[in-house]
C-alpha cells in the first residue's frame, strides 16, 4: 500500500488536505493526482460530458458504415470516462 497526502485546491470543499492509501500497483502517482485535482477543479464536468457525447454522437452519425474493429473496446471505455464525469459533477467531489 501507498499513502498519498494532497493538499486540497479546491476551496469549495471543507478540507484542506486528505490522505488516501492506494495499492502499491497503483497508476495513481502523486503527479497524476495533481494534474487530475487541476483539472476537475477548473472544468465543469458536467459541460465536458456533454460535449464528448455530443461529438461521438455526431461521429457515429458520419461514420457509422466504418466503425473501427476495436469498437466495442473504445465504448467499455468511454463509458468508464463518462462514469467518471458523472461522479465529479456530485457536490462535495
Amino acid at each position: 500500500m501507498r499513502t498519498i497526502k494532497k493538499q486540497s485546491t479546491k476551496k469549495k470543499n471543507a478540507f484542506k488536505s486528505i490522505t488516501v492509501t492506494l495499492p502499491a500497483t497503483t497508476p495513481l502517482t502523486p503527479d497524476l493526482i495533481d494534474r487530475l485535482d487541476t483539472f476537475f477543479s477548473t472544468i465543469d464536468a458536467h459541460h465536458l460530458r456533454d460535449h464528448l457525447m455530443a461529438f461521438l454522437l455526431g461521429w457515429l452519425y458520419h461514420e457509422h458504415d466504418s466503425l473501427p474493429f476495436d469498437f466495442k473496446e473504445f465504448v467499455g471505455e468511454f463509458e468508464m470516462l463518462m462514469d467518471v464525469l458523472k461522479a465529479a459533477e456530485r457536490p462535495g467531489f
